[in-house]
């Protein structure tokens, strides 16, 4: 995770709402929840999570 971090200023994931570990975990990891939806293949409901840098990591200008 750390490396993925280091190498991306942004990441995205899908996480099955009913899988309450690996949401947490993420949270804990610094993501949130961007949006919920259904996953029309399976009927699960799922949360896409996104983290973003800290802008002093990312590099911003103001």
């Amino acid at each position: 995770m750390d490396h993925a971090k280091q190498e991306h200023g942004a990441l995205s994931l899908g996480v099955y709402q009913k899988n309450r570990r690996a949401a947490a975990f993420y949270i804990r990891e610094g993501f949130s929840i961007y949006s919920e939806e259904l996953d029309e293949t399976t009927g699960e409901m799922e949360y896409t999570m996104i983290w973003n840098a800290p802008c002093a990591e990312a590099g911003c200008l103001f």
